[in-house]
């Protein structure tokens, strides 16, 4: 009787030994998913972030890449940072031009032969405020024409860019722009320069 009373504790002993350690190793397997899936919400936000900012860097160069297009006058490049799709909302007076096929026709045909964009300008593109949404991005720019119209004196305009991104095909392009002038700061003359006997700078 005495060794079926051993017997029968010793067993109760071991089952609680195994249920002891089977409880901890749930536990520490519990603990061990919730510390894998801590570690995978932070991976992908790192991720999402380090995509935003690859993203961010894009559309400045993608912008940047557009006004020196501009500044130098190559008509034939300027299109292809705009979406299929695109609106064009840069002159004052008139409607915007939807489509990439009428933004190219207004470069090469209206502004390519004004005679106001001959790749002799000087323009700078600052301040951009860029958000991100998936595939789709604003971005905000102020930016400065400087134009040399007569006599060598230099007509500075301040305005600002508003624009829409969008990506296609992989790549970010302009889906919208508008330009909104802000300040008109006249006709600046160069300083003259005092190694050429007071000759004005070229």
């Amino acid at each position: 009787m005495l060794c079926r009373k051993r017997l029968a504790a010793a067993s109760l002993a071991v089952l609680w030994l195994v249920f002891a350690t089977a409880r901890g190793y749930c536990e520490d397997r519990d603990q061990d998913r919730e510390k894998l899936e801590t570690l995978t919400q932070t991976v992908a936000k790192i991720q999402k972030e380090v995509q935003t900012l690859r993203d961010i860097e894009e559309i400045k160069q993608l912008q940047i890449q557009y006004v020196n297009c501009f500044t130098f006058a190559k008509w034939d490049e300027i299109t292809d940072f705009f979406s299929e799709d695109a609106i064009f909302a840069v002159f004052v007076d008139r409607v915007p031009l939807r489509g990439k096929a009428a933004i190219e026709r207004s470069f090469k045909e209206e502004i390519a032969k004004s005679g106001k964009h001959e790749g002799k300008e000087a323009n700078f593109l600052l301040h951009p405020i860029i958000t991100v949404d998936g595939d789709k991005a604003k971005g905000n720019w102020l930016i400065y024409f400087v134009t040399s119209p007569a006599q060598q004196q230099f007509a500075v305009v301040q305005g600002i860019y508003d624009a829409e991104y969008v990506r296609e095909n992989g790549h970010w392009k302009i889906s919208y722009l508008k330009w909104t002038p802000r300040l008109g700061l006249g006709a600046i003359t160069p300083p003259s320069n005092p190694d050429n006997g007071g000759a004005t700078a070229k």
